[in-house]
């Protein structure tokens, strides 16, 4: 199970890995870059609660 685990936070890390290279690319003050960057931001914090929520779970089990 840990492998199913850490094959998803290599997900989740190439993904916004990826969004911030869009973001960087982009011009200054265009909407792409904004929203690249919202989706960043949203995905370091569903990371971090799937983090919680699976170290949680672990250590009840």
């Amino acid at each position: 199970m840990q492998f199913v685990y850490t094959i998803l936070a290599l997900g989740w890390l190439l993904l916004l890995v990826h969004l911030m290279w869009i973001a960087l690319a982009a011009k200054k003050r265009n909407t792409k870059r904004i929203w690249c960057l919202t989706w960043a931001a949203i995905l370091i914090l569903v990371a971090t609660l799937l983090t919680i929520t699976l170290e949680h779970v672990v250590r009840v089990n």
